[in-house]
């Protein structure tokens, strides 16, 4: 949806929307998981693919470039909303590392 089309909307029609799409992304990553872990994910793709996994350090390296600019987009892009999920997720990620014992 073009962006002049979403502010044409109403304040009620744009939540509905913004809500949708948010549903919508958490719905298509819960199948995604599902399908990853199925006989018919990652499995059938690795016995087509070669895998690579990344090390650490180029993890961070790549962070280290990334997360900088995208954070910078996102925030110019939405402003203190995008402050707000890009500093949530990033301590979501931290948590999970940790928990994970990266």
């Amino acid at each position: 949806m073009s962006d002049r089309y979403y502010n044409s909307l109403s304040k009620e029609h744009q939540k509905i929307v913004t809500d949708a799409a948010r549903t919508a992304i958490l719905a298509g990553r819960g199948l995604s998981r599902i399908i990853d872990s199925s006989e018919k994910g990652l499995p059938v793709l690795q016995s087509r693919m070669k895998v690579y996994v990344p090390t650490a350090r180029e993890l961070k390296a790549f962070r280290d470039k990334d997360i900088p600019s995208a954070r910078a987009f996102l925030v110019k892009k939405y402003k203190k909303e995008g402050e707000y999920w890009v500093d949530k997720f990033l301590k979501e990620i931290a948590r999970a590392e940790k928990k994970l014992g990266y």
